[in-house]
């Protein structure tokens, strides 16, 4: 099965875990204002952490393939940033594009990123 946690201390704090294949852990961490943070995993035994302390954050861990592993730290605030994983490599994408969604038509053309 897969493995989501979310932890949330602070007002206006928003998580969401997507995990659509068999044993992806995901793992939320949000201490401060108004941070938001996505976990998108599409594949297997596929591992992703955020944690964010601050306010006004924007992160994603987007992973496409298996036995991918990432994590995001961000200490501040007004921080933004993403991560692409596929099997041809990582990439950072800025955090406005954080909320699109990697099943959608464009997606890797929009993010700059040649296929997976």
């Amino acid at each position: 099965g897969n493995g989501a946690a979310v932890a949330q201390k602070g007002p206006r704090n928003a998580a969401a875990i997507r995990q659509d294949g068999i044993a992806n852990t995901g793992m939320i961490n949000q201490t401060g204002a108004a941070n938001d943070a996505t976990i998108r995993q599409y594949g297997k035994n596929n591992d992703a952490s955020i944690t964010q302390v601050g306010d006004n954050n924007v992160a994603c861990v987007v992973q496409v393939g298996r036995n991918l592993s990432a994590g995001v730290v961000q200490e501040g605030s007004g921080l933004s940033v993403g991560v692409v994983q596929t099997r041809k490599g990582s990439y950072a994408i800025p955090g406005q594009l954080c909320s699109l969604d990697p099943a959608n038509r464009g997606y890797w053309n929009r993010i700059g990123v040649k296929g997976y």
